[in-house]
């Protein structure tokens, strides 16, 4: 007896630790149905020449793009996040309507492509 409630207690705590894609998404969307996020997964957290780029593309879509967050690889809720969403490239970009994923992709040209159409 004492055994089984112990496997129920480690289960638990398994299964408090994990993040599914969908709790990620539900953080990551945006505010407003004629809005989008942006999120940039990236190896490292140091600011390059990428975050320039993702920086001018917000700047020329300021009203289509509600928000830029750029995550490293390091902190444990960006790993936890970069694991629910099955990202294996870095870097990787992320948008995200007020309910799904529109776009997930590891070229920045193909973001750019979203607010040009």
């Amino acid at each position: 007896m004492n055994l089984t409630k112990l496997c129920y207690l480690l289960l638990f705590i398994l299964l408090i630790g994990c993040t599914s894609q969908k709790e990620v998404i539900k953080q990551l969307k945006s505010k407003s149905s004629d809005t989008y996020t942006l999120h940039v997964f990236k190896e490292d957290s140091g600011a390059d020449e990428l975050d320039k780029e993702v920086n001018r593309i917000w700047n020329k879509n300021i009203k289509k793009i509600e928000s830029v967050q750029f995550y490293d690889n390091f902190q444990k809720r960006n790993k936890e996040m970069i694991k629910a969403l099955d990202i294996a490239d870095f870097p990787t970009f992320v948008v995200v309507d007020d309910a799904k994923i529109v776009l997930k992709t590891t070229d920045l040209n193909d973001v750019n492509k979203i607010w040009s159409e």
